[in-house]
């Protein structure tokens, strides 16, 4: 019986190893994070403009730090980071799966535009949405706090 399940047992945890590979899907496509899949497991702000975070007021700096804090805070690993753009893992409690975060920071138009997919499976329970919504809001809290913190009183 024992021996019947050992094929089983490797062959799942090898699909687990190999779909938790970096993601041929993160990266840049002609200067933009690259849309999502036809899955629900996937958001990215690029093609929904109104859900990015415009950052007018803080500068590119600032926005690049609170995003990077914002990141860790939230218990992301930050795997890839150039001028303008920032890809993180984020590998959920229990079942070890890996989503992709990328943000990528537009200063034409000073948004910064947000993707966040799961490498596995096809739904996810709302978790890249919610992801993408609580590091808005942690990214707001640390350019406000910062901006306070340089205030002049």
């Amino acid at each position: 019986m024992i021996k019947s399940r050992i094929p089983s047992l490797l062959s799942l945890l090898l699909l687990l190893f190999m779909s938790n590979t970096v993601s041929s899907q993160s990266g840049l496509q002609n200067n933009q994070l690259k849309p999502c899949p036809d899955s629900p497991n996937c958001i990215c702000t690029e093609q929904q403009s109104e859900h990015a975070l415009p950052f007018q007021q803080y500068g590119i700096g600032a926005i690049r730090r609170a995003i990077e804090e914002s990141i860790i805070q939230q218990g992301g690993k930050i795997i890839k980071v150039e001028k303008d753009y920032f890809h993180a893992e984020y590998t959920s409690k229990w079942f070890k799966f890996v989503d992709d975060l990328e943000v990528r920071i537009d200063q034409d138009k000073q948004m910064a535009h947000f993707r966040s997919a799961s490498r596995t499976g096809y739904y996810d329970f709302g978790v890249n949405q919610k992801r993408i919504e609580e590091l808005k809001k942690l990214i707001i809290l640390s350019l406000t706090r910062n901006a306070s913190n340089y205030s002049v009183k």
